[in-house]
């Protein structure tokens, strides 16, 4: 008959879709925690939840990003971007993409920290 290849498909499914949601993801609750957090930390002067939020945010995001830096290196063959069309190529491009945003929300999320640490949550 003939020889049995092994066709590597990339990264799982779910593990694409985490690449994908960890930036997304961690600005969501970090927005959605933070804001009804504003008062509790006014009112009890823990302004460190505040900022235990934002690392936890931030932490999920950096989680994005490394997700995504190890299916590049471990999943993918080193020629991965030069061989024509395949089935591999989808996971490529989305692995991308998971790093992309990723790094971008990484850095959202640290844009949006800054305020919180110049301005007191009582203002």
């Amino acid at each position: 008959m003939g020889t049995v290849r092994e066709v590597r498909s990339g990264p799982r499914l779910g593990f694409i879709w985490a690449m994908l949601a960890c930036g997304p993801l961690a600005l969501a609750l970090d927005l959605a925690v933070s804001y009804p957090g504003v008062r509790h930390a006014c009112v009890t002067g823990n302004h460190w939840v505040l900022h235990l939020v934002t690392a936890g945010a931030w932490a999920l995001s950096v989680a994005g990003v490394l997700f995504a830096r190890h299916a590049l290196r471990t999943e993918f063959p080193a020629d991965a971007w030069r061989a024509g069309p395949r089935a591999i190529d989808r996971s490529y491009f989305l692995t991308y993409l998971g790093l992309g945003l990723s790094m971008g929300f990484t850095i959202v999320v640290l844009a949006i920290a800054i305020p919180k640490w110049v301005i007191g949550p009582c203002l």
